[in-house]
């Protein structure tokens, strides 16, 4: 899943109810995601990250937590 956060003002902080993800990219524009730049090898296990301004993040998660989530 890649998130951008089309705000130029406000940094956002991204997480998904009731899983971790693992972060394959990080970016400041959302106009240079290049795929050939994701991190497929060592990704950091994470529940919270920032997307900065204007930025965007590559994110892989396994859906293997079933209910009702916000």
């Amino acid at each position: 899943m890649i998130i951008k956060n089309k705000d130029f003002h406000d940094i956002h902080p991204m997480h998904l109810h009731g899983h971790s993800f693992w972060v394959v990219g990080l970016g400041t524009n959302y106009s240079d995601i290049s795929r050939d730049t994701f991190n497929f090898e060592d990704p950091i296990l994470k529940d919270t990250i920032a997307i900065s301004r204007g930025g965007w993040g590559a994110l892989l998660f396994t859906t293997n937590n079933p209910g009702f989530w916000m």
